[in-house]
């Protein structure tokens, strides 16, 4: 299967910690272009959920992006999806991962929120959690709310296929209080100019959520 997209990095995670903020404002950079939704609004998932959809789909949706020196999407599915993280090796051994991380109760509670207000969770938040391993079984992505901030297990198989060195960590309330200082780390580590980051506005403009942690459960 040829492969003909130059993809050089990929936002992998994690779900509800400012990934689509944070590659926004990598989107800002004049170097930089990013594939953020597919032509349905939605992450691409390619190497998770969409691979049976081939790379000629794939390809396309990068067609707009011709001429700039870096090259990347966001998934945050592909994180805890050990054959999508296998997928990614084999077709592009040398790329870079970006990966946002936030307090997993807050994670945990944010996704729940959004379970709310699509209309596919009727349980209380303390219920839901205890319920997730159960619930899981039936609807895997819906429910998770625990598991997806099981980092160390996500990284101890990402770190077994890949370098340290192609992986970097953005700590969620650090991109909250100081953006510019997390975005200008990004950008260093993709290797591209760091000139664009005085010019790029803060968290106001990209919705970094302000919201007050949780800490019951």
């Amino acid at each position: 299967m040829a492969v003909n997209i130059d993809l050089n990095f990929i936002v992998a995670g994690a779900a509800k910690a400012g990934t689509t903020s944070f590659i926004r404002m990598l989107n800002e950079s004049p170097d930089i272009g990013c594939v953020i939704e597919d032509e349905n609004g939605s992450e691409p998932h390619f190497f998770s959920r969409n691979y049976h959809r081939g790379f000629k789909w794939y390809n396309t949706l990068f067609k707009d992006l011709g001429g700039y020196a870096v090259v990347g999407e966001k998934s945050v599915s592909y994180m805890t999806d050990e054959l999508a993280i296998l997928r990614i090796k084999e077709n592009y051994p040398a790329i870079k991962l970006i990966f946002v991380l936030r307090n997993p109760l807050d994670r945990a509670y944010s996704q729940y929120k959004a379970n709310i207000q699509r209309g596919t969770e009727f349980l209380g938040f303390k219920t839901a959690l205890h319920l997730e391993r159960y619930r899981g079984l039936l609807a895997k992505n819906n429910f998770t709310y625990l598991e997806r901030g099981e980092y160390a297990k996500s990284f101890q198989h990402i770190l077994s296929v890949f370098d340290k060195s192609q992986i970097h960590i953005v700590v969620y309330e650090a991109f909250k209080k100081d953006p510019a200082q997390e975005l200008a780390k990004a950008l260093e580590f993709l290797g591209v100019s760091t000139d664009c980051v005085a010019s790029i506005e803060s968290d106001k403009k990209y919705n970094v959520s302000n919201r007050p942690k949780i800490f019951w459960i």
